[in-house]
This record gives C-alpha cells, structure tokens and sequence, in this order.
C-alpha cells in the first residue's frame, strides 16, 4: 500500500488525468451504466445467488462444475458476480458500476507499472490507447469477462511488487506479494498462469534474484495443485483440434486484423516491428531482450491456440470471441510502445521526447480508432437484441417467444431471475429439444422479433414442431420442400 501511495503522490496529476478520461470514455463513449445483461450474465448471476456461500466457488467440486461445467478453475469470477448480487440483487447498473471501477483501477496500473520504464506522457498514451482496443473493449462490454480485467489488476500488481522486490534486494514482503499476486491472477484467468507467472519469473532471472524465482515456482506448483485437487485434469473444452491445426496459420496472419479491428493493423505492427530491427542493429535492444519478449510471446500463442479457429472465424463480427485476443493484444500494443521509447530515449531535450509521446499517441489513435468505434457500435446493437428479448419475454406471460439469439441460455438465465413462479414460454433456437413440445402445446401462436417488432409467424408453430421431431438445428430451419433432394 505504502507503494502505490508513493507512486500516486509522484504521478498524481497524471493519474488524475488518465483515470478522468477512463471514467468519461466508459460512461460516455461505451455507455456502460445504461446496458443492461448479456449472455451469459444472467446464468451467473442466477448461479452466484442459488450458491451463496463464496466459499464454494472456491472448494465444492460439484459448485465448481456448476459454475464452468468443470473446463475451467475460475472462483474469483464467480465471487465476483457475488458481490454484485449480494449488494444490490438483480441490478444491472451495479454489475456495471463495478465493472467500470475495475477497468478505471486498471487503466491507473497500466500507467503506473508503464511509468517506471518510459516517460508519464508515453505511459499515459498508451493506457489509454489499451483502451480502445477491440479486444479491450470486448472485455469492458461484457460482464462476464470481468475476471479478465481483474486478473490483469492482479497482474500489474504482481508487476510492481517483483519490480520493488528488485529494486530493494531480497526484501521479503515484495516477493511474498509479487507471488500472492500471481496467485489470485491465476484464479481470476487461467491465461494469466503462464503469462504472469511467466513474466515476474523472467523478472527476477533478470536481476538474478533466485531466490525470488524459487518462490514463484513453488507459488506455482501450489496452484497446479489446487487446481487439479478441484476440476482434474484433461483437455477439456478444446474443442475441435483438427480445425484448430488447420486455421492457425491463417489465424497468425490475422493477427494484424484483430489488434485493431480493422486493416489498420496491417500498417501498424509491421511498422513497428521494422522499427525494432532498425533499434536491435543500433544496439540498444539487446539478445536478452528479445529472447525475452519472444518467450513470453509464444506462450501467449500457446494460450490461445485451443480457440484460435474461434476466433479466427468471428474477426469479422467484433463479437464475443474478441474477449480471448485480449492478452495478446495488451501485449502487442506495450510492446509497441517500448519500441518508441527505445528510439527516443537517449534525447537529451525533454521537449522533444514530449513530442514523440504525442506523436506516437495520435498515429496510434488514428489506427485505433476506426476498429475502436465499430466494436463499441458493434456491442450496442448486440446489447439492443438482447434487451428487447428478455424485455417482451418478462413484459408478455401469455406469449410463447421464439429467440434467436447466438446465446440460447440467456433467456433461460433471465427466466431464473426474475420470474422462476411461472411455466417458461420460450423457445430458443437450440433448446435441444427439451420442453419444446410441451411448450408448442400450451401456446397456439409463436412470436419472433421481426423489423424492429414482435409479431405472431403463423408458419413457426410448425417449423418448430416439425423440427424437433427429427431433430434438426436451428428449430426453424426451413422444411425441404417436396421433390427436394
């Protein structure tokens, strides 16, 4: 604590500044206290409030499988949704609030941790150019990726504890937090296992502080083993390799694509990258850096290779799958940022590194904010659909609704909420199966969301019972006609 506050009265003007804007972008830009749930909140958020007891999330196997179907070991997500719940229920705005002073939190630590290595108007640019990031912005949209940006607060932490730690020599409490901090990151986001743990270790190789490294390897294994003991191991939801092996490499030629959203990223990360070849034969980046940078790199890839094809598929949409580029990004983007201070660090003139922070912020802004915009417009509509399904759905009982929307649970998840007392009169497009007859039977009619409206389809009572006889997906997947082979 005593840290922070030294790094807050040394940098507050531009701390005040930078998490300013982060407030005025979140609540202006993005909108975010006026969104209401998406996806996959309201299954959390009805999990969070039939499983009260915090502790759960974190040692009740059959909680645990609840919560992730057993894929993923992620506690501080689910404690996060209960904290929502437990102070004020079922209202969005809170979610929302929360979600807006985490990412206002770390905007700040992406300022600090950047400010002990470059200029403060370089380390401002570029927390606040993270946050027009596709990718970022995917994450600040969505609650239930919360435990991305919390788990990189517990990273920047970790960050800034190992740099302490460093820079005072074998002080004790610096590397019991740099660990704890690694800790609570992995069991905010399993990405952050081998990146965070990865970079306070090369941290400490560094410095050649081993035994500083002796204890992130035991901290490690500590939650390798907590992990096991709770979910088991096994390559659960990697989903399809044979696709994931075939896509990667068009995957890592899009890269370029989803760093900015748009084809922007194309110019921008092959600029950079000649810059840093040009700096490498200069000698100011050394082979230590580079092998570095390049490890940390590839274990990021690694992370991502299960659901690369995903991703890889939908980067067209600035959907959902966005959320997954996010470290990727992150890194990308202060990887960039180290090359420009690198080229103009030696300057004696003060005036003259200003200028290049603002060179380097505008040309990236300009870059960004094209892919930026469409990702946050992107969102809206998104949210829009969401919240006229769930409104007509709660607004009509004596109506039977046919969603389409990408998720199918979130209906069942606003069900739960906020009205479990009465039969469920939806239908989703993949329900399989399940409770569709019985539904089609006690409704005449089935209303769809059509051209900005809701009106009754007399063709999709049939579709739909036709359908789930022979068991065909989507349910109102058009009938072949007859004569049709």
């Amino acid at each position: 604590m005593n840290l922070i506050l030294s790094y807050v009265q040394k940098h507050g003007v531009w701390i005040s500044l930078v998490t300013t804007i982060a407030v005025v972008y979140l609540v202006g830009f993005l909108g975010l206290l006026g969104d209401w749930w998406f996806e996959d909140d309201t299954v959390h958020a009805h999990y969070v409030l039939q499983h009260s007891n915090p502790f759960a999330y974190f040692f009740d196997r059959e909680a645990i499988k609840a919560f992730t179907m057993g894929r993923v070991f992620t506690p501080l997500l689910a404690l996060s949704f209960w904290v929502d719940m437990l102070l004020f229920q079922k209202q969005s705005w809170f979610a929302y609030l929360h979600q807006v002073s985490v990412a206002v939190l770390v905007v700040g630590l992406i300022f600090l941790t950047l400010s002990q290595w470059v200029d403060n108007g370089l380390a401002a640019g570029g927390a606040l150019l993270w946050m027009l990031l596709p990718s970022t912005i995917c994450v600040f949209e969505f609650l239930a990726t919360r435990h991305y940006l919390e788990g990189l607060a517990f990273s920047l932490f970790a960050v800034l504890s190992a740099h302490q730690a460093n820079a005072l020599k074998n002080l004790k409490r610096w590397i019991f937090l740099a660990c704890l901090f690694c800790f609570l990151a992995a069991l905010c986001k399993e990405i952050y296992v081998t990146s965070t743990f990865l970079l306070i270790a090369v941290m400490f190789v560094w410095n050649r502080h081993w035994s500083a490294l002796l204890a992130v390897m035991v901290t490690g294994g500590i939650y390798a083993g907590f992990r096991i003991l709770m979910i088991g191991l096994g390559p659960q939801g990697l989903g399809d390799l044979q696709a994931t092996r075939e896509y990667f490499p068009e995957f890592l030629q899009s890269v370029p694509f989803l760093f900015t959203g748009s084809n922007w990223g194309y110019i921008v990360l092959p600029f950079f990258f000649v810059l840093a070849l040009l700096v490498s034969l200069t000698g100011r980046l050394s082979w230590r850096w580079f092998l570095a940078w390049a490890l940390n790199l590839a274990i990021i890839l690694m992370t991502l290779f299960p659901v690369s094809h995903q991703l890889y598929a939908s980067r067209m949409q600035l959907g959902t799958w966005y959320r997954v580029a996010f470290l990727l990004n992150s890194f990308l983007l202060f990887s960039c940022l180290w090359t420009w201070h690198l080229v103009f660090q030696d300057l004696k003139s003060k005036w003259v590194r200003s200028m290049s922070s603002i060179v380097f912020f505008l040309g990236c802004l300009l870059a960004f904010w094209p892919g930026g915009s469409a990702t946050r417009d992107a969102w809206d509509g998104r949210k829009e659909a969401y919240f006229k399904d769930a409104t007509f759905y709660l607004e009509n009982p004596d109506k039977l609704l046919y969603s389409r929307l990408p998720a199918p649970w979130f209906l069942v998840g606003v069900h739960q909420l906020y009205c479990p007392e009465r039969d469920p009169h939806f239908i989703t497009w993949r329900m399989f199966y399940r409770g569709v007859l019985e539904r089609l039977d006690s409704y005449p009619y089935v209303w769809e969301a059509s051209e900005g409206t809701y009106r009754i389809n007399p063709e999709l009572h049939r579709l739909i019972f036709l359908n789930t006889l022979d068991g065909t997906l989507p349910l109102d997947r058009p009938r072949p006609q007859s004569g049709d082979p």
